[in-house]
Formats: structure tokens, C-alpha cells, sequence
């Protein structure tokens, strides 16, 4: 993968929530590697998420032992945040009137479905593209905030546990 670019199909840049519309992930250089056996070693690995089912490579060449694993993309909230793995999952939000229920085909049209309805929240839900890809996660995201009575969308991002002083 030398002299490609990793991950054209995923955005360089995507809006952290619908609610703080100037704060913005960014790609980075580097990958994750997704769905590894719990307690694998990783060599080299920045960090681990998930308990190791995720880990982190600040690397830009891919080893080509690594070519048929499921790989994605790092971003860092701008301007100078830690890597954060997007999972494909989705936060959306609705006006506190609407039910996200009621809502099923609009987000199915949209791309998504959903994933979890949140039980003290039943305008909220946990959403996942309907293909399973994390890079459609990423780009349909306007879609859904294109929706009627979205009050906000947020990505989850996956970051590693900070140390607190």
C-alpha cells in the first residue's frame, strides 16, 4: 500500500457532533486494525482498544501480512487531539417529542439502522450502517442530519484512556 493513499473511501474530515458544529475529527496517519482475538500480541501497536480487539498503528505502510485483516482509518479531534478509531456506530438524536420508532424508515432511507433504542431515551438511538461499512457510517452522516427533528449526530470514536494529574 506504499504510494496509496489508506482509506479513500472513508472522509478526511468529519463534524464531531450536529451540536458543536466547529470541532471536527481529522484523519491521521496511521491504522487500526478491527475484530483481533482478545489477548493477541500486537507488536508495535500505539495503543489497544476493546480489551486488544482494536489496535492502534501510527505506521502509513500496512505489512502485507496485515493486507487481508480488517483494517480502518485514526482521526484526531482538530487541532491537536489523540487518535480516536471510529466504530460504525452512530448516536443520533432526536427532539424530545419524536420517537426514534417512528422514525425507523427515514433512517433506513437514510442508511442506517438501528442498532440500540436507548430505554431512558426514547428519542435517542444507537445507530449502524445498514451495509455494516464503518466508512458509509462516516460519510451518510448528513443524511441523517438532513432528517426532520435531528437535533444531533455524533460518530462514536473509541480513544484511549486519558491520565488525569
Amino acid at each position: 500500500m506504499s504510494g496509496k493513499e489508506l482509506f479513500p473511501e472513508y472522509p478526511r474530515r468529519i463534524r464531531a457532533a450536529t451540536k458543536q458544529p466547529g470541532r471536527y475529527y481529522t484523519r491521521l496517519p496511521g491504522y487500526a486494525i478491527h475484530n483481533r482475538p482478545p489477548g493477541e500480541p500486537a507488536p508495535g501497536a500505539e495503543f489497544l482498544l476493546e480489551d486488544g480487539a482494536i489496535a492502534v498503528y501510527r505506521s502509513q505502510t500496512v505489512p502485507d501480512e496485515l493486507h487481508s485483516a480488517s483494517l480502518g482509518p485514526i482521526y484526531g479531534l482538530e487541532p491537536h487531539g489523540p487518535p480516536a478509531v471510529p466504530t460504525g456506530r452512530v448516536f443520533i438524536r432526536f427532539a424530545e417529542q419524536v420517537r426514534v420508532a417512528s422514525r425507523v424508515q427515514e433512517l433506513l432511507e437514510a442508511g442506517y439502522v438501528v442498532d440500540q433504542f436507548l430505554p431512558y431515551a426514547a428519542h435517542a438511538a444507537w445507530l449502524l450502517p445498514s451495509s455494516a461499512a464503518i466508512a458509509d457510517a462516516l460519510t451518510r452522516i448528513p443524511a441523517l442530519e438532513a432528517i426532520p427533528d435531528v437535533e444531533n449526530v455524533e460518530p462514536q470514536m473509541l480513544q484511549p484512556p486519558s491520565r488525569r494529574c
